[in-house]
């Protein structure tokens, strides 16, 4: 199986989007159906989501071009 591409962003968004989206780890590893445990470690800093994962976190209020800016706004 292919090696998947990790999303190059800053873990600090990860937490300003899922934060000001009004969600919990809990309901984001939920909605993204993976375990709790790996969202922290996104979180973290020491994983990173897939593109594909990316696009899952993103919505209208964090567009996925979010995640790629320098700080949080």
């Amino acid at each position: 199986m292919p090696e998947r591409v990790r999303a190059l962003i800053k873990p600090e968004l990860l937490i300003w989007a899922r934060g000001s989206a009004g969600f919990s780890v809990p309901d984001t590893a939920e909605k993204l159906r993976l375990d709790e445990a790996r969202l922290a470690a996104w979180e973290a800093g020491d994983d990173a989501p897939t593109i594909p994962q990316l696009r899952k976190l993103a919505d209208p209020k964090a567009p996925l071009a979010v995640f790629y800016l320098q700080q949080r706004v």
